[in-house]
């Protein structure tokens, strides 16, 4: 008798590996409406520094952030001086390790280079203060742009469902408030040990001070523990915050702290594993975006070079006409365009996986599946109609008249 067979038609590959999801989210951070929000929020963030350095002056050693520049030199001189050509895009790859992965590195919690300087023990006020400033600057952009970002991905990528960019930015616009809160939330305990703590710091100015310090230092020991364990946390979990009010029903900071901590200290090896692929993943695509916007700009002078001849693009004598001036100061404008995309789209991608990282945590720690995501407006779910008692009292469906 012959034994019926069956045959392999399909494969859940991302049942097996979940961590696939990440690779699937890379077309979604380069759809157009993503592109176009990660946009916005790179040309907004430069602002913020140079309203703090307008306020506090820019301290040496203190970074800031700024748009991404053309690499090319194209017109790119003083009024006075000639243009000295311009640069072919290069064709190599990045020499190290660390220059493949620096730029996705960059956007990982911790790895944002000004923040850094709130913890120099020998920092003076004016740069506390306008690293203070940017960074909240930084807090205040992200909350809405990358909840945005974050809460796409999660209902696309989660609930396989598409919600377009106005519904996206309404969701984060209800829940700014929580959205901007949240990072500070544990910055509030972190005050209080802070407070705490000075007065020890007034006693270390005098020899006997100095000695009662010493005697208090293991309570100080205590709270540089719970600061650390605070920062910690919020340095490794601030995304999954927004991830999480972006999922979750609850939307306010106490279950965003509560899940971020848990996921980020409690599966450890599970985020730092999800982790790597997003930075593996992130940094190859990057540098393909960023060798693309080269090309285009490269490309784009190449194609009009055939109409202005090769001499526009090489020494002029004598002093340009302030026509020339502004015709040029346009191109150079224009020519920056596909460069901030570029790099807006490590920022797109950055959100994207951080909400796929929070819901591969969540099914992980909670055994919540993906598409557990709330989303006030859907229909509700199919129930049964109401039991109604008849004359003897026995339960049942009230006939339709």
């Amino acid at each position: 008798m012959c034994e019926p067979r069956s045959s392999l038609r399909s494969v859940a590959w991302s049942e097996l590996f979940p961590w696939l999801k990440l690779v699937s989210a890379l077309r979604l951070a380069a759809s157009a409406p993503l592109l176009l929000t990660a946009t916005l929020a790179v040309l907004l963030l430069p602002l913020g520094w140079q309203l703090s350095g307008r306020l506090f002056g820019v301290p040496a050693g203190a970074e800031a952030v700024v748009i991404p520049q053309a690499n090319f030199s194209l017109l790119n001189r003083p009024a006075a001086e000639a243009p000295t050509g311009f640069a072919q895009p290069a064709w190599g790859v990045p020499q190290s390790w660390h220059e493949f992965v620096a730029p996705m590195l960059s956007l990982l919690p911790g790895g944002v280079p000004p923040v850094r300087h709130l913890f120099r023990i020998d920092g003076s006020w004016r740069q506390f203060g306008y690293v203070a400033v940017g960074t909240l600057w930084n807090v205040l952009v992200w909350a809405f742009f990358g909840a945005v970002i974050v809460r796409t991905a999660v209902m696309q990528l989660g609930r396989d469902e598409r919600v377009g960019l106005w519904d996206a930015a309404r969701f984060a616009a209800r829940r700014y408030p929580a959205l901007a809160g949240a990072p500070f939330f544990p910055l509030l305990g972190v005050v209080v040990i802070v407070l705490c703590a000075i007065p020890v710091g007034w006693l270390m100015r005098w020899d006997l001070g100095m000695l009662l310090a010493g005697a208090l230092w293991l309570l100080v020991l205590l709270g540089g523990f719970l600061v650390a364990i605070l920062l910690i946390g919020l340095l490794l979990g601030w995304p999954l915050m927004w991830a999480a009010l972006s999922t979750e029903e609850m939307g306010d900071v106490f279950e965003a702290a509560q899940r971020s901590y848990s996921y980020a200290l409690g599966r450890p090896l599970h985020y730092a594993g999800y982790a790597l692929v997003a930075v593996m993943t992130g940094s190859a695509a990057f540098l393909a975006a960023q060798w693309f916007a080269a090309w285009v700009v490269y490309l784009s002078l190449w194609t009009v070079s055939w109409g202005a001849g090769s001499g526009e693009f090489s020494a002029r004598a004598g002093e340009p006409s302030a026509l020339r001036l502004t015709g040029e100061a346009l191109i150079i404008w224009w020519s920056q365009l596909p460069l901030i995309v570029a790099s807006a789209f490590r920022y797109a991608y950055f959100w994207t996986a951080a909400g796929v990282i929070y819901l591969l945590l969540r099914r992980d720690a909670d055994q919540i599946e993906f598409d557990a995501v709330y989303a006030p407006d859907a229909a509700p779910p199919f129930t049964l109609p109401p039991l109604s008692p008849d004359a003897a009292g026995v339960p049942g469906v009230a006939a339709e008249g």
